[in-house]
């Protein structure tokens, strides 16, 4: 196979596409200049670059991007529009087959708020722009404490919240807005290219041992709520009190499992109590069996059941089907 053709296909590969509140600004390709015929011989140079953006903080004064050619012939490229804060080890490179790894690094910050600037890379093969942010990093305020313990009582009530509900502040954090959304809006959230804080409790009732939950919801930087109400896990105690109550525990649900025909199977049943997303938006038991399974590793293949109970009522939810194919 033609050598270019590898190195397309591994770059492709290997770029990471999606990002949560815990990443960093993913590594994202911009693959946009790459011809459907790459791999022929004829081919002019071809610039790819293996992010589209990062970000600095100051615990991370230094990053990197990598420069490489899949078309064919000698790139020649160059870093050019750099901000004054950023510093390049290499601005200038040739590269025909090889990978060009390039350096970054933070020469001062010494400006307020944070800062959000663009470059560009031109080469005989083509011109990318990529986005370099740096972040200050915030504390989470008694105001935003204060506005988050506020929503969150609303909806389960100041005598819930005391006995049940903490902040989980070693898991709370400020989120940097997303870089890949700033030169993308048309594709992402409005919420991720802006800064925010994901708030995190702790859910556990001493004389129900199985709720043991996390709970997270984001909010803007003045204690506005970003999250959806429908999708915060957070139980209506106040218009349904039955909500909060959870009688159902696991030995009650595996029962009710039974009674609803959930076969023994090859293997010792699993149960989980959660919050149940989507349609349902409550707490519920699932009890599993598994059916079948054979291989391993890759070619681990296996198949059961799964009856969802509401975790308050013992009402069956549904009774699915589960397959895995590795």
């Amino acid at each position: 196979m033609n050598t270019k053709l590898v190195l397309k296909i591994f770059m492709i590969l290997s770029a990471v596409l999606f990002q949560n509140c815990n990443q960093k600004t993913p590594v994202v390709p911009d693959n946009s200049n790459i011809p459907d015929n790459a791999d022929q011989s004829d081919n002019p140079p071809t610039l790819f670059i293996n992010t589209c953006c990062f970000e600095f903080t100051k615990d991370q004064l230094e990053n990197t991007l990598e420069i490489s050619n899949v078309g064919d012939s000698t790139l020649n490229w160059n870093i050019s529009k750099l901000p004054s804060w950023l510093t390049v080890f290499d601005s200038i490179g040739v590269t025909t087959d090889k990978v060009d790894t390039v350096f970054f690094k933070v020469n001062s910050f010494n400006f307020s708020g944070d800062r959000i600037d663009q470059f560009s890379i031109q080469s005989n093969g083509g011109e990318k722009e990529i986005i370099a942010g740096f972040f200050f990093a915030r504390q989470i305020s008694n105001l935003i404490i204060d506005k988050s313990n506020q929503f969150f009582i609303s909806r389960v009530g100041q005598e819930f919240f005391d006995h049940n509900i903490s902040l989980d502040l070693e898991h709370s954090q400020y989120c940097f807005p997303s870089l890949y959304c700033y030169l993308h809006t048309s594709s992402c959230p409005d919420v991720q290219k802006e800064p925010r804080f994901l708030i995190v409790y702790s859910f556990k009732i001493k004389d129900r041992p199985f709720v043991n939950e996390s709970i997270s919801f984001e909010t803007d930087t003045t204690g506005f709520i970003l999250t959806p109400e429908n999708g915060l896990g957070i139980p209506d105690c106040i218009s349904q009190p039955i909500e909060c109550q959870f009688p159902i525990d696991e030995d009650r649900a595996i029962l009710i499992a039974k009674e609803a025909g959930l076969e023994d199977g090859i293997k010792e049943w699993k149960t989980s109590f959660h919050w149940f997303a989507g349609d349902l938006q409550t707490f519920v038991w699932t009890v599993s069996n598994t059916l079948s399974e054979s291989g391993s590793g890759e070619g681990y293949t296996a198949s059961g059941k799964v009856v969802v109970i509401d975790a308050n009522t013992g009402e069956i939810c549904r009774i699915d089907s589960w397959t895995i194919m590795a």
